[in-house]
């Protein structure tokens, strides 16, 4: 089932962020996702998304970046629902 939030009373940095997790609804969108995509500072991005009534379900992986870096508990996110936005 796909969610698609529309969100026009954000702040900028929300509404990218609303973006990538519309694009990307049949997976989740990492910290790292995020970070290249020029979010900053995904986890308070994310708590404020939830503040506002969106709902996700939050998994922790490892994850290899470009470099070849491992990185481990790296929250991955995934809309599943709206309250109120």
């Amino acid at each position: 089932m796909a969610i698609n939030i529309k969100a026009p009373d954000l702040p900028r940095t929300l509404k990218e962020m609303v973006e990538i997790l519309n694009a990307n609804q049949s997976g989740y969108v990492s910290t790292l996702d995020f970070l290249k995509k020029g979010i900053l500072s995904p986890a308070a991005g994310i708590a404020r998304l939830k503040k506002k009534g969106v709902m996700f379900e939050t998994i922790f992986q490892t994850i290899t970046d470009g470099s070849g870096r491992i990185h481990t508990g790296i929250a991955c996110y995934k809309i599943v629902g709206v309250a109120i936005l």
